[in-house]
């Protein structure tokens, strides 16, 4: 693997992956290549895909150009890039352990990196981006289904009792699914995140 060398077109290629495999018939090396690309896409802070891909197998060779895409300059990149030889350790070990875990959050990092010039495009992205990671939960649900659609007929026949809003009716459903605080301090805590560093937010009275 090589990359990252110096310039001034963003168009340009900068860097390259190349993987040998001892068996032609295994094609793990694609699931290898997409999981070093997502594993250096959070370590340097810009969503990485391939523009060209060439094959080779024997006597036989493919070349593929795909579409063109700029990444986008780091904003905050985790690590610096004069050397990542333990981010590509580190995404060799964890292969394929940790592969089918990381593509699932292929669409969050997506949201993460992408390109952005204002600051709170930038917190909307981010923000998109958690709420991805918080969405891949088995179940948002408070209370089962059979058990809520008795508590929902209850709030219904109250809601209708008092003559309220029938715009009411409509956040029934809603009722029942955890709030935003909720699932990431659900995520938290499952996950041994720290965040004692983290600002506290003061209640206003």
């Amino acid at each position: 693997m090589r990359g990252n060398e110096p310039g001034t077109d963003p168009r340009a290629l900068t860097g390259w992956m190349k993987v040998e495999s001892d068996d032609p018939t295994d094609d793990a090396h694609e699931s290898l290549l997409k999981h070093l690309s997502l594993v250096f896409s959070l370590a340097m802070d810009s969503y990485l895909q391939p523009v060209v891909e060439q094959r080779i197998s024997g006597s036989k060779e493919n070349f593929t150009v795909f579409q063109r895409i700029v990444g986008a300059e780091p904003y905050l990149p985790p690590f610096s890039h004069l050397d990542l030889s333990e981010i590509f350790r580190c995404g060799c070990d964890t292969f394929p352990s940790l592969a089918d875990i990381l593509k699932s959050l292929d669409p969050a990092l997506q949201w993460l990196l992408a390109p952005a010039a204002y600051d709170e495009i930038k917190l909307i992205t981010a923000m998109t981006s958690l709420e991805n990671v918080l969405d891949r939960s088995d179940t948002d649900l408070i209370l089962p289904g059979a058990q809520f659609k008795k508590f929902a007929s209850a709030v219904r026949s109250l809601i209708r009792e008092r003559q309220l809003s029938d715009a009411l009716q409509e956040k029934v459903p809603e009722l029942n699914r955890l709030s935003f605080s909720h699932k990431l301090n659900r995520y938290i805590a499952e996950h041994n995140i720290v965040v004692d560093d983290f600002p506290r937010m003061r209640s206003k009275r």
